[in-house]
């Protein structure tokens, strides 16, 4: 008779667990219909979206170092551009509120901080920092 009891709570158990991982799969491929709705509405938005900073920007940059960057803003609001006499790359991107976001060089470690509404900010290479002005050509 104990013998029986364990094969029935046995087969339960299996059932309960079988049970739970369909209903767990269920509640994922939700989620991931849900996810992928929801990007394509994003894409949809990015798509109609323009930085109203995008165009060619130009500047200079002083303190512990001194040179001249100029970058694009691209309609995303991506950034790329150059910096210094061995023009390295910058790439960044710039919020809708003009506030840059991971503008960098990543070769040198070179960062832009600042608003391209107050045309101005700060920069820092490891210990060496200043800061920089742009106006948009």
């Amino acid at each position: 008779m104990t013998k029986q009891l364990l094969k029935i709570g046995s087969k339960n158990s299996i059932l309960m667990v079988a049970s739970l991982s369909i209903l767990f799969s269920l509640m994922s491929c939700e989620t991931v219909v849900d996810n992928l709705i929801d990007n394509i509405g994003n894409n949809h938005q990015q798509n109609n979206y323009t930085s109203r900073y995008m165009g060619n920007w130009v500047g200079t940059y002083t303190g512990a170092e001194s040179g001249n960057v100029t970058f694009k803003v691209s309609k995303d609001g991506t950034i790329y551009g150059n910096y210094g006499t061995a023009d390295e790359i910058i790439v960044g991107s710039v919020l809708d509120d003009g506030g840059l976001l991971s503008v960098l060089s990543v070769n040198s470690g070179f960062h832009l901080y600042g608003n391209l509404n107050q045309n101005s900010g700060t920069w820092k290479k490891g210990d060496k920092t200043g800061t920089w002005t742009f106006k948009k050509q």
